[in-house]
């Protein structure tokens, strides 16, 4: 009896995520083009990186795409490259790195290192 109140509640969890936004969704989902990424991308990058004001940035256009989330499906959504060339903790900088800035209903919703892997 305590198993299956364990197995039962365990389930409950399990599906409450589930409809939190945990699966996949679908194209349609991704929203109009995210007219004020730019700012958007900006604003993070200025609440991350040591010394924002020294950064080298180049922003690309967004484009529809989407990457998988492992067992939990594919994430459709705005893809923007972002390049930068930052200084570190010593004041070096430290290269051109290039991440994705993912969008969803005008919204940033995750970044990746790649443009078809989801983090």
């Amino acid at each position: 009896m305590r198993f299956r109140l364990i197995m039962v509640s365990g389930c409950a969890m399990l599906s409450a995520c589930a409809g939190a936004g945990l699966l996949g969704n679908k194209p349609e989902d991704a929203g109009a083009f995210p007219a004020s990424y730019e700012e958007v991308i900006r604003g993070r990058l200025a609440t991350t990186l040591k010394d924002p004001y020294s950064a080298q940035v180049e922003i690309g256009r967004p484009s529809l795409g989407q990457c998988q989330r492992g067992i939990y499906g594919t994430f459709h959504g705005w893809v923007v490259p972002v390049t930068v060339n930052a200084k570190n903790g010593f004041g070096a900088y430290t290269g051109y790195q290039t991440t994705y800035a993912w969008f969803a209903d005008g919204l940033l919703v995750r970044e990746s290192g790649s443009p078809t892997l989801c983090p």
